[in-house]
């Protein structure tokens, strides 16, 4: 994760930020605090007014140049804090845009954009961010998909052998006959699943870790629209528990992507097969995923982020469902019928 981790304007800027976040503008955004940022930013402007100005190291200001608090300023701080101080008016716009919506379309007869917009409202209604956090790292975190190729790398490699093994082995016929063949082959099952919710939990509770030792993160308990890139996300809820809903929507993908390795290697006969073809297959997921998300493709939940950082719905009989919600329900289903087959294919062993 650190080696990946991009460096804003570099670590002075980074270290910079959190010197002004701790020293002065954590917490709630008061006037006493956004005095002191402009004035600062406005003092910074008229010292590069100034062609002799400063061009050396000094200690006394955050990043150690003059020219960096500038634009620490510029970029971060203020930006930062205007979008908390301006977010609840300018999501009650949305609200009062939904409102006149619910008015024009109840009078046309379309049931399903009334519910659409009531839906809005109920989201983003009586919105505010009162306090500015550092947010910069949690925000990286949910966007990072490096650690689940990995972890998708790794299980095909761990998975690929679980039932040729047994054929290349001449040890089908022996289990065959033997009075566990049932409980072998459960205990497979077993293993194989517990050995992704550890790859999940190593994984994703290491990078999680990384983020708050290099960023110092703290917006935890904070709501999940606090984060920029989910300013219009349809769910109230903390990013606390947004983390934890993240970690089971992709646990859910990689035990699916799990299952359709375990059923290739208990078709095939030779290992690298069964490699060469789950690689194949999970790459063109991968790919299809990238030139166009679908709720029908499983992968997308890996990439949840671009599904729950708007407000996207689709019309499922009438009903006005979340997008993230459509693509749960289709990959419970493509689990399901894997399932079945997994089933069927499993008299052969017990």
């Amino acid at each position: 994760m650190y080696l990946n981790y991009p460096k804003v304007a570099g670590d002075i800027f980074l270290e910079g930020y959190k010197k002004v976040y701790y020293e002065k503008v954590k917490g709630e955004i008061t006037k006493e605090k956004i005095d002191f940022i402009m004035n600062y930013y406005k003092e910074m402007i008229k010292l590069l007014d100034d062609p002799g100005f400063n061009k050396e190291y000094d200690e006394s200001k955050y990043t150690g140049y003059i020219f960096g608090d500038k634009n620490l300023f510029k970029d971060g701080i203020i930006s930062d804090m205007e979008y908390n101080y301006m977010y609840g008016s300018n999501i009650s716009k949305i609200v009062e845009k939904s409102r006149e919506n619910v008015i024009l379309y109840s009078k046309l007869g379309n049931d399903y954009e009334v519910n659409k917009n009531k839906k809005i409202i109920n989201s983003y209604e009586n919105r505010s961010l009162t306090e500015l956090s550092l947010t910069w790292g949690i925000e990286y975190y949910l966007r990072y998909d490096f650690s689940s190729l990995l972890i998708i790398l790794l299980m095909i490699l761990g998975l690929s052998s679980v039932f040729c093994n047994e054929n290349e082995t001449q040890m089908l016929q022996l289990i065959a006959t033997s009075v566990n063949k049932r409980k072998t082959v459960m205990m497979k099952f077993f293993a194989s699943f517990g050995y992704i919710v550890f790859l999940c939990s190593y994984f994703y509770l290491l990078d999680l870790l990384a983020i708050y030792i290099i960023t110092g993160t703290d917006t935890f308990s904070n709501p999940l629209y606090s984060l920029r890139f989910f300013q219009f996300t349809p769910l109230n809820m903390s990013v606390a528990s947004f983390l934890v809903l993240d970690f089971m929507m992709k646990i859910f993908v990689m035990l699916f992507l799990a299952g359709i390795v375990l059923l290739l290697s208990s078709y095939l006969k030779q290992t690298v097969i069964v490699f060469v073809l789950s690689v194949t297959l999970v790459s063109g997921l991968i790919l299809l995923n990238d030139y166009q998300s679908t709720v029908l493709n499983p992968i997308a939940l890996v990439t949840n982020y671009t599904m729950v950082n708007k407000f996207e719905s689709i019309n499922v009989f009438g009903l006005c469902l979340l997008k993230h919600q459509v693509c749960i329900g289709i990959t419970g289903i493509w689990c399901f019928i894997l399932l079945v087959i997994m089933r069927k294919r499993a008299v052969r062993w017990c």
